[in-house]
């Protein structure tokens, strides 16, 4: 496992608490591992904590050298930005015409900073690097203070 994000509980009342999560990992991990891993994990949750819970599984490609660079980039660009607590799944689909560069941004919900204007200056950012890059940008509120 590499990391988790966008957990989500829904607490319906004690014995009916519902969670889902998603697990990263490593894109060239054994398959079944990976799948057992996973199932490893909720079982254990939902045996100790008494919790009914699913994980979605997102593999990342960590051997890629364009992906861990684009990564690099887009971390120092959002360092320090108001209102953003992070990004995650990133990932590169190439193109003839073009390249996706595709990832999730997570901001708070008291950030005064637009999803626009966040979006504008990675496009621009990503952009100056490489005409080529068509970012895709997805985003993720955060309401608790201590994101996952």
């Amino acid at each position: 496992m590499i990391g988790i994000h966008d957990l989500v509980v829904h607490d319906y009342g004690p014995g009916r608490i519902f969670t889902s999560v998603h697990v990263e990992v490593d894109a060239f991990a054994d398959l079944i591992k990976s799948h057992d891993m996973i199932d490893n994990i909720e079982r254990a949750i939902s045996k100790e904590l008494n919790i009914h819970i699913v994980i979605h599984m997102d593999p990342l490609d960590t051997q890629d050298a364009l992906t861990i660079e684009l990564n690099e980039k887009i971390s120092n660009i959002l360092t320090n930005m108001d209102g953003v607590i992070g990004f995650h799944d990133l990932r590169v689909v190439a193109g003839y015409s073009h390249s996706n560069v595709i990832f999730d941004i997570v901001v708070s919900p008291d950030s005064k900073v637009k999803e626009s204007d966040i979006r504008g200056l990675v496009e621009t950012q990503l952009q100056d690097y490489d005409k080529q890059y068509f970012v895709v940008i997805n985003f993720d509120k955060s309401y608790v203070k201590n994101n996952i």
